[in-house]
C-alpha cells in the first residue's frame, strides 16, 4: 500500500484539457505554504514549476486514490 503525504494531491495529465488550463492554478498552490503534491499520470514534466511531482504513469497512486477523472483535488490529513 502507498502512503500519501499530507496537504493538498492533485492528480492530472497532459492529455487532459482541463488539467492543462489549469496549470497557473497548480503553480499558485505549488507556491503557498502548505504541503502540495502533484501525481502525473502521463507527463512529469507538465508543471516545470512544481518542484513534487511524482510519477503516476503506471496509475499505482490513481488506483489507490480510486482516481476515475483527472483532474481531482484531494485533502489529505
Amino acid at each position: 500500500m502507498k502512503i500519501f503525504p499530507d496537504g493538498l494531491i492533485a492528480v492530472v495529465k497532459r492529455d487532459c484539457r482541463t488539467c492543462r488550463m489549469i496549470q497557473p492554478v497548480i503553480t499558485e498552490l505549488a507556491g503557498c505554504q502548505s504541503p502540495f503534491t502533484v501525481f502525473s499520470q502521463d507527463d512529469p514534466d507538465l508543471f516545470s514549476g512544481v518542484t513534487k511531482v511524482i510519477d503516476d504513469t503506471e496509475l499505482a497512486y490513481s488506483y489507490q486514490l480510486n482516481i476515475e477523472v483527472v483532474p481531482t483535488l484531494l485533502r489529505v490529513e
